[in-house]
Parts: C-alpha cells; structure tokens; sequence
C-alpha cells in the first residue's frame, strides 16, 4: 500500500479516503469526533487570525455571546481547568465570566500572533485588578496581576473547534497576595 499524498504543510490526504483533512488530523491527536468535525479545508490565514481577534476583543468587551458565534458545538477544551467548570464551550464561558466579574478591568493583550494551518497561536498576557469579589475562593484583594499566557486555537471553517491554554497561575495566586511565591 502506498504513503498517503501529501498536500501543502498544514493538510495532509487520509490514507483511507483520500480526502483533503487538516487540523487536528493532520497533527495526530487521535480524537476522533474532533477529526471529524476537522475534514474541512484549512481556513486562510487572515480569516482565522480575523475571527481570533473578534474573539479576544469580545472578551475584553465583556461580550461573550462571541462565543456563541464563534464556537463550534463540538468545541473541546483541552486546558486543565479548576473543579466545576463545564465542559464544551460552556468552558471558556465560565472561566472568562469568572474573571471579568472578579476583575471588573480584566484585559486580554495580545503580544504575538501566530497561524499554522488550522491553528492560530497567542502569546499574550491577562491582567485586572481583584475588586469585583471572589475568585476561586479567594477574597477580593483590590491587587493587581499581569501575567503570561500562551493559547492555541483549533478552527474547522470559521468554528473554533480546540483550545490548549497555559497560564502562570502561581505567578496570579502570588500577585493576587493569596499564596506564597515557589521555593526552590
């Protein structure tokens, strides 16, 4: 049997159906639903960097509905998230309604930008001041944080469809005055 043909670098043919698949397929994941909710060509480039900056610019609006209009219903959030948040696209619903009821100025900014297929790349930083109550079990400490954030956004079409997020949250606890900086 031969090697599946290989297309530009962000798609790649299925070695069964010989259909054009992108994304998620094309780097291995394995998740199955996600595959096939991916077997759409690869949006370009300035229409996925587009929809990603309605997306932050609604967070920092405080409009979520944007991601009703942007999210996929099979969207699935691979971030490790704190016990009670939902699953789907209620995730990042939940998170984000948490940290712009508790930071009143919750602002995500974008410091790069990147796309590689389907997927669109940030390297920003979150930051807000805790007055607007409680965060996770921590009292309202009227401090500031700023910290780093790396998020990486899976699109089918113009749908999210996948996130991964990393954020320092030891560096947020500390600088939030609600736990001590890592020894070491």
């Amino acid at each position: 049997m031969s090697s599946p043909r290989m297309g530009p670098p962000e798609l790649v043919r299925d070695a069964v159906t010989n259909r054009q698949i992108g994304g998620v397929a094309s780097l291995g994941s394995g998740n199955e639903k996600q595959r096939r909710i991916a077997e759409t060509e690869t949006p370009h480039m300035a229409d996925i960097k587009a929809q990603t900056e309605t997306l932050i610019a609604g967070i920092n609006e405080g409009n979520l509905g944007v991601i009703d209009e942007l999210f996929h219903d099979d969207f699935v959030e691979h971030e490790e998230l704190p016990p009670g948040i939902p699953d789907g696209k209620e995730a990042p619903r939940a998170m984000f309604s948490m940290l712009l009821s508790a930071f009143p100025d919750f602002h995500y900014t974008v410091e790069e930008m990147l796309q590689d297929g389907a997927k669109v790349v940030v390297r920003a930083r979150f930051s807000g001041t805790h007055d607007g109550g409680e965060f996770m079990g921590i009292p309202e400490t009227g401090n500031r944080f700023d910290i780093a954030v790396i998020d990486i956004m899976e699109y089918s079409g113009d749908r999210l469809i996948g996130h991964w997020g990393v954020i320092d949250r030891a560096a947020m606890i500390e600088q939030l005055g609600a736990g001590e900086p890592p020894q070491g």
